[in-house]
Parts: C-alpha cells; structure tokens; sequence
C-alpha cells in the first residue's frame, strides 16, 4: 500500500467514525427524550386515575356513565349544604385532553394528550347490608321506692298501663318486646290477668289494637302485697322505632281481681302512667307517675345502602 493510498484511507476512516458517533449521540439523546415522554405519560395517567377513583369513592350517586364521560355526585365540598355534580369527559378523538367539570362549570384538563380510554369500567351496586338483631336486651327496669308505691285495684272495666318511648340507635329499622315483669297484689277473687302490648300516644295513653298477648294466673302471686311476676308476651312483633308502646294490663272477671302497684313519683320522661274505667275504650294519661314494671326484647339495625365501584379493569 502507497503512502497515498494510507493517507487516503485514514481520511476515510475518520469521516466514517465521526459520523458513526453522531449516529449514537443522536440515537440516545432521541432514547432519552422518548424515555422522558413515556414516564410522565405515565405519571399523568396515574394522576388522572387516582383523581377519578377518588372522586368515585366518595360518590352518592352515578348520573351518567358512559365509555368515554362520567358524571356523579359527591357531598357537599363548598359548605352551601349542597353536593357537587362532577363530570369527567373525553372528545374519544386520540390527542384531545381528559377534562373535569364541577357544577355544570368550565372544565379543566385532568390529563393532556390522551390516546386512549374506557370509562365503561365494572361496577357492582351492592344494597342494603342484612339486617343485624341484636341480643335480648332490657328496655325498662322501674321500680317504685317504699315511700312512692301505690296500687290501683284490676278489674273488668278499670284498667292500667305503662308505657315506654326507646331510645334506639340511629341505624335501627325495628324492635321487639318479648317479655315483661309487673308488680301486682293478689285479691281473695282469683282469676287470669291479660297483659296487652299496643302502641302509645305521645302522651303515654295506650292506642289501637293489641299487638301482643300473655297471660297470668293471679294464683301463682306471691302473696296479698305486691310481689314480681313474669309474663311471656306473643307472638314478638316487629316494633316502629319511632313509637312508643304501652304494657296495658286487664282483667274479664267482675270483682277486682289484684292491685296494681305504680309509682307515684316517677321523673323519667321515656315513662308514664295511664287508666282506664270503661276497659280501655278510654285512657286517661296521669302526669308524673309510671307503672312498676319491666320490658325485654330486641333492636334491629341495618346500615345504610352503599354503592361500591369495582377497580379500573387493566390498560383502561
């Protein structure tokens, strides 16, 4: 090989290099840059996610819901006592933005430069939880004092009541009173006592029909003073928790038949006392006393319905 020929080749083999490594330089500045773009894409639509997710956790109510918009309800953000209507929408035209509009307002951009997405995601509406009853429960436990016992006699018209307003958790849907406990004297005439449950006025007066029934044989008292006796009430009825009801007690015979211990200094308002004279056709409220009794029985509550959104399916 001539020295020509060498010096000619060395140039060449410079050119050849220089531009081989212009090559690279170009080629990983454009690897760098793709990189870069693919990662804050990335960032975005996770941003753009969680943004909708979030909204959607907290959702009241779906409005619309569409592959490409969503509207919703979420409670109150701007403290006027009103919730917020949002809506995520996009164009479905690959390029156009992901936008967030609040209350029918100008929408803002959620996530720029979207190729592609399916709002048409899973969900599943998922009702009111079972109803949850709770163990039996005492309602009322009144007893008069010594000082503050007085009896009124049980016969076929003159009858008493004792009534009771719960107080019930705020999730309670119904409640139950199973049984009962009253305080009566035994009279020479023996007999059976009916003890009634019914709903009660506001003012403790017994009202309507019987909701249940039991029964007791006034030869199974203690003795001539006042003494406990149970009663099983049935059948156990579902209860409205927003009434109170009343423990009536009722005799058929003619002669009275027991005395009626009640308390005569009562100062529970969730309790009163009431008579009747004519076999509860009519009831008279008698403000400040109460019978001495007891009530059991059961609440049911059941949470509020709740909608549940299942997660993005993937790539959407």
């Amino acid at each position: 090989m001539t020295l020509v020929e060498l010096v000619v080749s060395l140039a060449l083999m410079t050119i050849i290099m220089g531009a081989s490594t212009s090559i690279v330089l170009v080629a990983s500045r454009a690897l760098s840059n793709e990189t870069s773009n693919v990662g804050a894409d990335a960032l975005a639509a996770r941003q753009a996610t969680d943004r909708v997710v979030d909204d959607l956790t907290v959702a009241t109510a779906v409005i619309e819901q569409t592959a490409k918009a969503v509207t919703m309800t979420v409670p109150d953000r701007t403290g006027d006592g009103v919730a917020e209507t949002i809506r995520y929408a996009w164009t479905g035209t690959p390029g156009d933005p992901l936008t967030r509009s609040v209350n029918g307002g100008a929408a803002g951009v959620v996530a720029a430069n979207v190729r592609a997405l399916n709002l048409a995601y899973l969900t599943k509406t998922v009702g009111k939880p079972p109803a949850v009853t709770g163990p039996e429960q005492g309602w009322v436990a009144h007893a008069a004092t010594a000082a503050n016992a007085n009896t009124s006699g049980l016969t076929s018209t003159k009858w008493s009541g004792g009534s009771y307003a719960p107080t019930l958790p705020a999730t309670a849907v119904s409640w139950t009173v199973s049984r009962c406990r009253v305080r009566l004297a035994k009279k020479a005439t023996l007999g059976t006592v009916t003890v009634r449950l019914r709903y009660a006025t506001s003012a403790g007066v017994p009202t309507g029909a019987d909701l249940a029934t039991g029964s007791l044989l006034t030869t199974n008292l203690v003795g001539t003073t006042a003494a406990w006796a149970d009663v099983t009430l049935s059948p156990v009825p579902a209860l409205d928790p927003a009434k109170p009801v009343a423990l009536v007690l009722s005799y058929a015979g003619s002669a009275t038949v027991a005395d009626v211990e009640y308390d005569n200094a009562n100062a529970d308002a969730a309790l009163a006392y009431a008579t009747s004279t004519d076999a509860g056709v009519s009831w008279s409220s008698n403000a400040g006393k109460t019978l001495s009794f007891y009530l059991w029985g059961t609440v049911t509550t059941q949470d509020a319905e709740t909608l549940d959104f299942q997660s993005l399916p993937a790539g959407q």
